[in-house]
């Protein structure tokens, strides 16, 4: 329950919107979880693609990954 602080008046907008302030945060987190879990994959795609550019030998490469 979201009593006190600044987020006191954005919890009563949503109550009275008919939302839930606790389901909103939790959808929220997820959201920036699958967000965070993405870019770490592009970043490894990325890294492994400039390896393998690189003509780093094979055996390199099997370390890496």
């Amino acid at each position: 329950m979201l009593s006190h602080g600044p987020y006191r008046e954005q919890a009563r907008t949503q109550v009275s919107n008919g939302d839930d302030p606790a389901v909103q945060k939790r959808l929220d987190q997820i959201e920036a979880e699958t967000q965070s879990r993405t870019t770490f994959h592009l970043v490894a795609e990325e890294y492994l693609q400039m390896a393998y550019d690189g003509e780093l030998a094979d055996a390199t490469m099997r370390k890496k990954i």
